[in-house]
């Protein structure tokens, strides 16, 4: 490279040149010189860094090939466009080796592209068309007056013809004079003719740095306020594949509108409409009640928006955005559909937590129940052991009989404090059955 300016390209190093990179626009000069030209390294330095600057030297045959370039048509100026697809526009300049001449057509091909450079062609083919007629048209009177003087010196010099001759040259003088007024009033029809093309031109001019001056807002502004002057402009634009409007009350552009233009201003063109734009409201059928809304326009003129329906959130926003670069309104359904699932499967999990926290605190119930009747049973015992220890008074023979019978009744009582708890394992074992089964069944409906 030349001081980082200006790169000497060849088959090795072109094709990374010519991606689109940080710089989109690359101005490549074909030379027979062998070394850089001052003035293609004062145009380098005067962009500054903002457009990549190339350099091709004759023995660079198939670079040559490539664009076309023959040894007798250098040096050459060529100017490329990279767009979003790689794919590549190629303007030739065709202009005068003038520093400014190069430097205005190569800032056109940065700011407007193609477009400005062949609409500012057009301009100065009339305008030269215009001073070729001016040209004519004083040449045509410069001829008339020459052929009346050389008429009335011929005539003066032929002696003894004067008085035919002052006649003659009356009537030829008639006839100059009837002549001049033609070329006059031809001069001044041709006149109005080019003053009304200078008006027209005027107008197209204006209009033409309306349109520039618009497309450089959009270019430049993270997100511009749409309304009747420049939504036609924004809409029409190409310069990125998607257009993202957001449809709001708020009278400010929100800060979650702005960052996320700046992630995403490479793929997409960002906007806010205000729901005081009656004509752009009315235009998508939407009302203040229904805000906000975000709409996704692709540069195909015949696709109709794509509606976002997700949370405002810049998360949720931005993968959007990214599907519809990626896949368009199929990626968009499909993220919408997966969403879908995606909540009915978290629903349906709830719902699953919720029966499982109502089996468990049915167990807890049941095992609860389950302590209260062993702690009445433990009671009993205690009050038949008491009831025993109170008739050892009696005879031996009633002691020996009481304590039979309470040790038969702890034993019994002991019995029913096992089938209880057999029976409580079992209800337990069931109820854990049933909650695996009805996940299992949830599993599989989903």
């Amino acid at each position: 490279k030349d001081g980082n300016k200006n790169t000497l390209l060849n088959q090795l190093n072109a094709d990374e040149f010519f991606a689109r990179g940080e710089n989109p626009t690359k101005a490549v000069l074909f030379t027979k010189k062998s070394e850089t030209p001052a003035l293609w390294t004062r145009v380098a330095a005067s962009f500054g860094g903002k457009m990549q600057f190339g350099e091709v030297r004759l023995e660079q045959v198939a670079l040559m090939q490539q664009f076309g370039m023959t040894e007798d048509a250098l040096p050459k100026v060529v100017a490329i466009r990279v767009n979003l697809d790689n794919s590549k526009q190629k303007v030739l300049y065709e202009g005068p080796n003038d520093f400014d001449k190069i430097r205005e057509f190569l800032s056109d091909i940065a700011e407007g592209g193609p477009v400005v450079v062949e609409l500012k062609k057009q301009v100065e083919v009339l305008q030269r068309e215009a001073k070729g007629l001016k040209a004519e048209l004083m040449h045509e009177h410069e001829k008339t007056s020459l052929a009346m003087a050389e008429a009335a010196r011929t005539k003066l010099g032929q002696v003894g013809q004067v008085e035919a001759v002052r006649k003659e040259l009356q009537f030829e003088i008639q006839q100059a004079r009837e002549g001049e007024a033609a070329v006059k009033e031809e001069v001044e029809k041709l006149r109005k003719e080019l003053e009304e093309k200078t008006r027209v031109l005027g107008e197209e001019k204006r209009s033409l740095e309306a349109q520039v001056q618009a497309l450089k807002d959009v270019q430049q502004q993270q997100a511009m306020l749409l309304d009747s002057s420049n939504e036609q402009t924004f809409f029409a634009s190409t310069l990125r594949p998607l257009r993202a409007v957001l449809f709001t009350t708020k009278s400010e552009i929100p800060q979650l509108w702005l960052d996320l233009a700046a992630q995403q201003s490479i793929s997409c063109s960002f906007a806010v409409v205000r729901h005081t734009e009656e004509k752009l409201m009315q235009r998508f059928s939407l009302s203040p009640a229904s805000l906000p809304r975000i709409l996704l326009f692709s540069n195909k003129t015949d696709s109709p928006p794509i509606v976002y329906q997700g949370a405002i959130k810049l998360d949720s926003i931005n993968t959007f955005i990214q599907d519809a670069v990626a896949g368009g309104t199929a990626a968009t359904a499909l993220r919408r559909q997966l969403k879908e699932k995606e909540e009915a499967l978290e629903r349906t999990e709830k719902e699953l937590r919720a029966e499982k926290g109502r089996r468990e605190r049915e167990a807890e119930e049941a095992e609860r129940k389950r302590r209260e009747q062993v702690t009445g049973l433990e009671s009993t015992v205690k009050s038949v052991q008491k009831q025993l220890r109170d008739a050892c008074a009696g005879a031996q023979k009633e002691l020996l009989q009481a304590r039979g019978e309470g040790e038969e009744r702890a034993r019994q009582a002991e019995e029913v404090l096992e089938e209880v708890s057999r029976e409580l394992v079992r209800e337990r074992e069931a109820t854990q059955s049933k909650i695996q089964e009805a996940l299992r069944r949830r599993e599989e409906g989903i």
